[in-house]
This record gives structure tokens, sequence and C-alpha cells, in this order.
């Protein structure tokens, strides 16, 4: 324990990350099938990093590497360290599927498992370091790395449908790119104005940057749409349901169990938020915020009772539910002083999220590879994650929702205590549906 603890405090960060680009670089088209163990391996080394740093009562842990890039600096964020371990546990979980897919004599008629395997290495590091990345050229490289590496994911069936989602994917991803770029690049010059440093600023350092700014509500639309390409926002998420039908099961479960949070981490990274909100005029953002977010919270699930795939009816949902956090956000922004508390609120409903979601997109194979009563005894354990998403009594789901609606229950938010609150009935109605093509098929 004691040489685990010494590996944990002397081992870079970028290491960790690193590893997964490692075993990519190692993927040989002849031998793919049998690299199935790479995706198991490659989480694990950041897992056990994140749980020793658990135990330890979470200490500061800090990686700089002055002479690299522009300035390394990463980190193990207090904030953001749920988040990263739910998003660790998903993608290793998901890699053990992939490896049993991978031992299935069937898996010799899949087409480039080793593309495959490379672009789910690739995502995967850019997913799990943009969550550790503390300065703004590590963040946006990484956010880029696991956005344009899991085109790959999405088309790998190479099916009409699945090259159509991908050309809407990687259209949407560009403009999110584009619009993401030039938000930091904006943030990034009014970050370093006056430094005598030469190294990049923090992205710490933007909210306060932003919120000084006299074009700070532009930087910040900027960074809400460019994130929000990824976050599934209400008229940037068209990508999702034309994706999740046709990327294999398992990488339908990262992509919106996982990767879909880190539009919200870029959100909660940069946006001036916070203290950061009451010195600027940022209600016009906040307020589009909460409007789209309840487009998409119930637009999303109307569209989604009508969709003919349970896995495009999760994706609906994933919007919804990430149109639900929206609200929170701005919500949050609009009243800086409860944002304390709607930042732990937005972090339990975010992980809550990502680990049913995750598990109903499994259900989807799992039910497909049975038949019979145990097709049906699979059926009755996927009304756990449902009923959590719901927020049925006693569920993860009523205890990430009563943690918003506390706060803003003494809040003047007029209508949107209650509305909020019906959101319960939307995503119930998309779980009716959810089963009812599983049992349908």
């Amino acid at each position: 324990m004691t040489l685990i603890m010494y590996l944990l405090h002397h081992i870079p960060l970028p290491l960790l990350v690193v590893f997964p680009l490692v075993l990519a670089c190692c993927v040989r088209t002849d031998t793919a099938r049998r690299r199935g163990w790479m995706l198991i391996a490659a989480p694990l080394p950041m897992l056990l990093a994140v749980l020793l740093w658990y135990a330890q009562g979470q200490p500061e842990f800090i990686t700089e590497i002055p002479w690299l890039m522009l300035g390394l600096h990463w980190r193990f964020d207090n904030t953001l360290a749920p988040i990263l371990l739910m998003t660790v546990l998903l993608w290793t979980v998901a890699g053990i599927y992939v490896w049993q897919q991978l031992r299935d004599n069937s898996a010799d008629q899949q087409p480039h498992i080793a593309r495959y395997i490379r672009c789910w290495l690739l995502t995967l590091s850019g997913n799990i370091g943009l969550l550790v990345a503390g300065d703004i050229a590590s963040f946006y490289t990484l956010f880029a790395l696991m956005t344009f590496a899991a085109f790959g994911l999405v088309i790998h069936t190479q099916t009409p449908n699945a090259l159509f989602a991908g050309k809407v994917y990687i259209l949407l991803a560009v403009i999110g790119e584009g619009l993401l770029l030039s938000g930091l690049i904006w943030g990034a010059a009014h970050a370093a104005a006056g430094e005598l440093t030469p190294t990049a600023p923090l992205i710490s350092s933007l909210p306060a940057a932003i919120a000084a700014s006299a074009n700070g509500v532009w930087i910040a639309l900027l960074l809400f749409l460019g994130f929000g390409v990824k976050a599934g926002l209400a008229g940037l998420h068209w990508w999702l349901p034309l994706a999740h039908p046709v990327a294999p099961t398992p990488a339908s479960a990262v992509l919106s169990g996982a990767m879909i949070k880190a539009g919200l981490v870029g959100w909660l990274l940069t946006l001036p938020l916070g203290d950061f909100a009451a010195g600027g005029n940022f209600a016009n953002v906040a307020s589009l915020a909460v409007i789209l977010g309840l487009i998409g919270a119930f637009g999303a699930a109307l569209m989604g009772v009508f969709a003919k795939k349970a896995k495009a009816v999760l994706a609906y949902s994933s919007v919804s539910q990430m149109g639900m956090i929206t609200v929170m956000l701005g919500t949050g922004w609009l009243y800086d002083a409860a944002w304390e508390a709607i930042l732990a609120a937005i972090v339990v409903f975010a992980v809550h999220h990502g680990f049913n979601k995750g598990v109903l997109f499994f259900g989807v194979g799992w039910v497909s590879a049975l038949s019979g009563r145990a097709a049906t005894l699979m059926l009755v354990f996927l009304l756990i994650p449902a009923l959590n998403l719901i927020g049925v009594p006693f569920s993860s789901g009523e205890y990430a929702k009563d943690l918003f609606k506390h706060v803003i229950a003494d809040l003047p938010v007029g209508l949107l205590y209650p509305i909020f609150s019906a959101g319960a009935l939307a995503t119930t109605a998309l779980m009716a549906r959810y089963f009812y093509l599983l049992r349908k098929h």
C-alpha cells in the first residue's frame, strides 16, 4: 500500500491520460480481435488513481509541466471528481462489454475492428483527460480529440444510416468546435492581458476574465453554444437521436452516459457563474439557457415517444435529461447567491443520469441477446434504472431533483418550480416507450 501511495503522488497525471493512446498505437489489424483486453485495461490506471485519491480524503493533486505545449497544469478537481469517477467506471464496464463481444465468434463478421478499438481508445483518452486538464490548451486539445475520435464509433457499422448519422455528427461537431475555439481564444486573451508570464492562462481564470470583459456576454454565448453541441442542447442535439441507434451498444452507452457530460463540464469550468455572474450582465444568456433547457426537456420527450427504436428513445431521453440540467444551470446563473447549492444538485444529477442511462443502453444489447424467461428477468432488472430516472420515492433521481427543487422553492422563479417537477411525467412517457419497444422486439 505504501508503494501504491508513493506512485500516486509521483506519477504525472498526463501518463494516466496518455496510457490509452499508447495502447491504441499497439493495435494491429490482423490481431485486433485479440486486443479487446486493452479496452478494459485502458481506464484502470485512472480509476485506481481516483479511488486512492478518494481514500486519502481528496488532497490537492496537481501536475505541472511548464515546458510542454504552452505549459501543462493538470489536477484532480474536487467539484468534478464524482463526474470523473462515473466516467471512468462507465468506460470500464463498456470496455468489458466490447471485450465479450469480440470473444464471440460472430465478431469475425464485424468489419473494421482495429479502427473501432483505436477510435475507442482515443475517445476514452480525450474524455478522461479533459476532466483533469487545468490549462486551456490541454483542455481544448483533449475535448477535440474526444469529439473527432468518436466519429469512428458512430460510423462503425458503415450502414447507410450510420454514414448519414456520421455526417450530421461531424457537421455539428465542426460548428461546435468553431464556436468553442473562438470563445476560448477570446476569453484567454482577456485572461492573459497584463500578465508577464508566457504560459497560457488556466481554464479557472476564464470566468473572472469573461465577467470583467466588455464583450463578456458574447464570449459566454460562444462557449454556451459551443459546449451545447456536445451537451445535447435543444436545436444542436440532432446528432444524438441519429447516432445512438446506429452506434454499437457500448459506444452508445459512453456517448450518452459520459461524453455528453463533457459539454456540461465545459459550462461549469468556463462560464461566469456564481460570484462571477454578479459582476456582469449575463441575464439574457442565462434566460436563454432556461428556455432552451425547457424546450429540450419536454420537446425531446414529445419526439421520443414516437421513436421506433429503443436506443433512439434513450437518445431523446438524454436530450430531455440534459435539458433539465440546462434549466438548473440557467437558474443558478440568474440567481448567483444560490449557485453553490445548485452546483451540488447539477453534479449529483449528472452522475445519477450517467450511471442509469448507461445501464439502460447496455440493457438493449442484453435483452436482444436473451429470450424467454431470461429476457423477462432482464426487463424487470432494467426497471431499477428506469425508475431512478423517473425519480420515484427513495431513488437517486428523487434525491437529485429534490436538491434543486429545495433551492428554487425559496427563489422567485414563478412557474419554473411546477414545470420542472412535471419533468418526471416526460421521463415516465419515455421509459414506457422504451420498455414497450424492448418487449415488442
